[in-house]
């Protein structure tokens, strides 16, 4: 960041997590604007609780000052809170309740997302590259803060249509082949029922989940991911994660724990015959989503940590199911 304003850059975005925000690592910074996209169950190996967690970030936001403005998230249940910590003006966004900043006539694709963008200063049509809902919260979060920084519509429109993949985020494997393989950071239970939500909405034939759970962290998530990767997908293929200091089997049954029919579950440790497996029995129109690492490019295991990125491993994978070089 230091070398960046050296540089003369004239503006920053950060992600500041709780985990920032309760260690002193962004004291002594000033916010033009601040903003709260939503709440949902995460860190609680650290937090311990939901009000904890909920208290970090209502601390961030009341940090920007009355001059200044934060962006907020009117439809998630815990807003309130966070409208009433602001000391700063606020600028609501929403897609299911009035807000300043809006999405209307949203339609999913595989290959993207369409929008009316309603703001104060008027309405604008959005193709955006980006897919699923979730991704429609973050461009209205973007939206957001552009509108609060002053920006005209158009730059806001440009913005939002820049045609950028997020690695590790709905990510698509793209080699011409007759099924969908995505690839997700989704590792808690809001997650995977917005990446699964986003899958859902292109009108697959069927969905195929891949995922696991990291060791040494919250392990109550645990049934949680497995009863919604049950309900929501048609197969489920459960695997390691980033299992660290854990003995992967006592994760995996704690996932387990979480699944009525059986039926429709494999369990295969390693990641990549997990990954493979999918790709094997993907069927034409069929979705295949590989959930938890994202963008990561390394696997912690007890011993040691290899290289592995879920992305890589899938291209891999679909190219060899086709034929063709990796």
């Amino acid at each position: 960041f230091l070398q960046r304003v050296e540089g003369n850059c004239t503006h920053c975005v950060m992600e500041v997590s709780s985990h920032g925000v309760d260690l002193h690592r962004v004291d002594g910074l000033e916010f033009e604007v601040g903003a709260w996209t939503n709440l949902t169950q995460d860190h609680l190996d650290y937090h311990k609780t939901m009000e904890a967690y909920r208290e970090c970030k209502m601390r961030f936001i009341s940090w920007p000052t009355p001059e200044k403005h934060v962006v907020l998230n009117i439809d998630d249940p815990n807003f309130n809170y966070f409208k009433e910590a602001a000391r700063a003006k606020v600028v609501t966004f929403g897609i299911e309740n009035p807000a300043d900043i809006m999405a209307r006539d949203i339609e999913y694709s595989v290959n993207g997302t369409k929008f009316t963008l309603v703001t104060p200063k008027g309405s604008v049509q959005i193709n955006s590259r980006l897919r699923g809902q979730f991704n429609v919260y973050n461009s209205l979060t973007g939206a957001g803060v552009c509108y609060a920084l002053g920006e005209d519509l158009e730059t806001i429109k440009r913005g939002l249509e820049k045609p950028i993949i997020v690695a590790g985020r709905f990510q698509p494997v793209e080699r011409g082949q007759d099924f969908v393989v995505v690839v997700d950071y989704a590792h808690t239970p809001d997650g995977l029922v917005k990446v699964l939500n986003a899958a859902r909405a292109t009108k697959p034939k069927r969905i195929i989940t891949v995922f696991g759970c990291g060791g040494d962290r919250d392990a109550t998530k645990r049934p949680i991911m497995g009863q919604i990767a049950e309900e929501m997908s048609d197969l489920v293929i459960v695997t390691d994660d980033n299992p660290r200091t854990e003995d992967p089997e006592v994760i995996v049954q704690n996932i387990l724990a979480g699944i009525r029919d059986r039926s429709k579950v494999e369990v295969i440790h390693d990641r990549y015959q997990a990954i493979a497996r999918a790709i094997e029995i993907a069927q034409t129109g069929d979705l295949v989503l590989i959930a938890g690492k994202g963008h990561e490019t390394t696997q912690t295991l007890k011993d040691r940590t290899i290289e592995f990125n879920d992305f890589k491993v899938a291209d891999e994978l679909v190219a060899k199911r086709l034929g063709q070089k990796a």
